[in-house]
């Protein structure tokens, strides 16, 4: 049987010999080889922070670097820079808005002076996608020889500004990076790796082996990454009770509660712990779509689009591109929104729109959690849908208790999504 991994730790301290077995040659004859690379505990810790700042599994960014250095005759991953590795692993979607003159308002200065401004109203909108590290630099401008020690956020800064740039009265840009999930594609096709190769990246990917080897200090740190980013979003959630016909009626829009925790499903399994425990991600997922679509989508059928679309993060719960990519794929209108934009999602509530959101340490969870924005009452509270708590669920919340607790390092153009019909 081929062997298909074996990474173990080496002298001096510090300092990681990473062994992995990778197929060479070519054709059904060929056979595997150890690739040994050397990395510092400081390098490892770089590509778990930047992979994981861009919403990419870190682990996954690694081995493919280990795989092409070897190939390139290097003996280390100290000289590489994980952004444009990561870079591989995404999608700038740039969501672009039209807008013309539909006549025009009439102003008054602070002197009581009176002028005309055009009136703009909203004509259509698509969304355009730049795909892969290539294609993306070419968007924004860069050149990765000019800028060899590129960070997540000067990438994510390079794609606003460029957003920003292209920004008009009658043209309204948005962008954000999505993963692309389909880790095998890129693997072979933009890593360049062998289909052995991207077997056995994907083998040691899913068993979460490049965890397991970490000493205690390097896993706690990754750890505390993944809880600032909300990638953490495992909850003690006990399974006890049906909370099946549940609907919201305090709004204008009926609301189909699920909870993750239900006793019909909340200890089935979602990759390798259960839905009560790191499903809020499907959970909010399928409360949106069921409600909006008028078809119900329990949180088991969601956590399956969800495994197969490689939209987890093994042991901790879902990568925030879940929530966009998934509105789409149901056939739903969808947009990332900031913390900054409370009014946007206040309007947003007012027509009828429902919002997702990823949530830190506070009054919903003490890692991340997902949660639905339901609705906005007379007074401006905003009502939501927890599917970690059904008395959560029956409170209504401070406008700015949700804007102060959303993560704010979201990625796929969170820390909120507006989805509508």
């Amino acid at each position: 049987m081929k062997m298909i991994r074996n990474i173990m730790l080496f002298a001096p301290v510090g300092i990681f010999l990473i062994v992995i077995m990778a197929a060479s040659g070519g054709g059904s004859t060929a056979s595997t080889e150890p690739v040994s690379i050397v990395a510092s505990k400081t390098k490892i810790t770089q590509y778990a922070q930047y992979a994981t700042d861009l919403g990419v599994p870190w682990d996954i960014v690694l081995l493919s670097d280990v795989l092409n250095a070897e190939k390139a005759g290097q003996k280390g991953v100290e000289s590489i820079n994980p952004v444009y590795t990561t870079l591989e692993f995404l999608r700038a979607n740039v969501e672009v808005e039209h807008y013309e003159v539909v006549g025009t308002e009439t102003h008054t200065d602070s002197e009581g002076n009176t002028y005309e401004v055009d009136k703009y109203d909203w004509v259509y909108n698509r969304t355009d996608e730049y795909v892969a590290k290539n294609d993306i630099l070419s968007y924004i401008g860069l050149t990765e020889s000019d800028n060899p020690d590129l960070t997540p956020q000067n990438l994510i800064d390079r794609l606003n500004q460029k957003a920003s740039d292209d920004s008009t009265n009658e043209w309204r840009y948005k962008a954000s990076f999505l993963v692309n999930t389909d880790y095998r594609s890129v693997l072979s096709n933009y890593i360049k790796l062998s289909s052995e190769q991207v077997d056995n990246v994907m083998k040691l990917y899913t068993s979460e082996y490049m965890n397991s080897w970490l000493p205690e200090d390097l896993k706690t740190r990754i750890n505390n990454m993944m809880n600032n980013m909300g990638l953490n979003q495992e909850n003690n959630i006990s399974v006890r009770r049906s909370y099946e016909g549940i609907t919201f009626t305090d709004t204008d829009t009926p609301v189909v509660y699920y909870n993750q925790a239900d006793s019909r499903w909340g200890n089935q399994k979602y990759v390798s712990k259960t839905i009560a425990s790191t499903g809020c991600g499907p959970t909010s997922l399928a409360i949106v779509v069921s409600t909006l679509t008028g078809t119900a989508y329990d949180p088991p059928a969601i956590c399956e689009w969800a495994r197969t679309g490689n939209y987890y993060v093994h042991g901790k719960g879902s990568l925030h591109s879940l929530i966009p990519d998934g509105a789409r794929h149901f056939g739903l209108q969808v947009s990332g929104c900031s913390y900054t934009e409370g009014q946007r999602i206040v309007d947003a509530l007012s027509s009828g729109s429902l919002v997702i959101a990823i949530m830190s340490k506070g009054h919903f969870t003490t890692g991340g959690h997902f949660i639905v924005l339901r609705g906005v009452t007379a007074d401006g509270k905003i009502l939501v849908a927890d599917p970690g708590s059904t008395a959560r669920s029956q409170q209504k919340w401070d406008l700015s208790i949700i804007l102060n607790e959303a993560n704010k390092g979201a990625s796929a153009g969170g820390p909120f999504w507006i989805i509508s019909k």
